[in-house]
């Protein structure tokens, strides 16, 4: 992921990126990756199901797509 992260749009602190795997029960597993201020804890938040192999390219899209999401101002 080569898009810096811009800082939080309401009070202006540091963001930074999580990862968590959420395990659903009767198989559904989920990738979930967000973009979170560490100064006021907002969150932009994108999940990724899981099937069987994930490809990589699957999940660096979801990587930039809550990137993006995060940098998007009105």
């Amino acid at each position: 992921m080569s898009e810096d992260l811009k800082t939080c749009p309401f009070c202006g602190g540091e963001a930074a990126t999580a990862v968590q795997v959420t395990q659903m029960g009767g198989g559904a597993d989920y990738i979930d990756f967000s973009v979170v201020c560490v100064n006021c804890k907002i969150e932009k938040m994108t999940r990724v199901k899981i099937e069987g192999s994930a490809q990589f390219s699957v999940i660096e899209k979801a990587m930039q797509r809550v990137t993006e999401m995060w940098n998007t101002r009105v």
